[in-house]
């Protein structure tokens, strides 16, 4: 068990903008975030990890309510010396805004975006090598 480090953090937000009639809620600020990590170091040459992040609906600046949704990331590191290679993986379960409506309404040539609240590209992967002092 002395290998493995377990972080849990939550945030809770609740935003008005009080300068507006109504006072409306802050678009694009969940009022819930979630963040869990679990890293596991098999000394002295390896780590690896994986970490969840919830983000809770958000308000858009319509009014309308967005969808929740987790992301997770994946990290493994190898170890020589003053050396380590890194592989990261992250939003390892592809989330992506497109699959939760249309980015743009509108034409071609005179299109309307929507306001971003979730990742855009998908899976991302990275390779680094350290070199420690």
């Amino acid at each position: 068990m002395d290998d493995l480090t377990f972080q849990l953090g939550y945030t809770y937000t609740m935003t008005q903008r009080r300068y507006l009639p109504g006072n409306p809620k802050l678009p694009l600020t969940p009022r819930s975030r979630l963040s869990t990590s679990l890293v596991y170091e098999a000394e002295p040459n390896w780590t690896a990890g994986v970490e969840g992040f919830y983000t809770g609906p958000q308000t858009l600046d319509n009014g309308q309510s967005t969808r929740d949704f987790w992301t997770f990331d994946l990290m493994v590191q190898r170890s020589w010396g003053h050396w380590a290679v890194l592989v990261n993986l992250e939003n390892a379960t592809d989330i992506q805004q497109s699959r939760f409506g249309a980015l743009y309404s509108g034409t071609i040539r005179n299109p309307v975006f929507g306001e971003i609240y979730a990742p855009l590209e998908g899976r991302i992967v990275s390779l680094a090598l350290r070199y420690h002092l």
